[in-house]
């Protein structure tokens, strides 16, 4: 079971992160895995005082939860418009990824773990951290709604 909690977040918290997402100059475009429009740079982390508190807070939660001292390796937004959908893969190089729901539905797409046959439906405010290993290859089905599945993804390590 892929382990997952509420950041706690307020809406105007998610909507400063949602600033900086949209944000033009954020954004380089589609990747391999990726057919949407809307894909941060991986150092979005510490784009300003909004995603530092994130950060921080995610990396607290993250080492309470597992124990020992955790840091962000990278982490991106993803805009998911009608039809996107990111591909089977998995994170390397990384002990550990995760996915935090700034902006969704349930009724969006879900992220789906084949080989743990686990598909989990978006929740506003929640994170799903996983340790990589090769049961944990994933991929997001087509977003279906209308409105934008918003994210924030990314990889973390333990320190030492």
């Amino acid at each position: 079971m892929i382990p997952s909690f509420q950041m706690g977040l307020t809406d105007e918290d998610r909507g400063h992160l949602l600033d900086g997402i949209y944000d033009p100059n954020n954004n380089i475009g589609p990747r391999k895995n990726f057919p949407g429009d809307t894909f941060t740079h991986k150092k979005i982390y510490n784009l300003n005082q909004h995603f530092l508190n994130f950060s921080h807070r995610l990396i607290d939660m993250v080492s309470a939860m597992f124990g020992g001292d955790f840091g962000i390796g990278h982490m991106w937004g993803i805009v998911y418009k009608k039809g996107d959908e990111v591909y089977k893969h998995n994170h390397v190089n990384y002990s550990h990824a995760f996915v935090y729901y700034v902006k969704c539905c349930v009724k969006c797409s879900s992220i789906v773990f084949p080989h743990l046959e686990e598909i989990i439906a978006p929740e506003l405010d929640k994170v799903l951290i996983w340790q990589n290993n090769s049961s944990t290859h994933h991929y997001v089905e087509p977003q279906q709604c209308e409105h934008h599945r918003v994210v924030l993804s990314g990889h973390m390590m333990r320190l030492q």
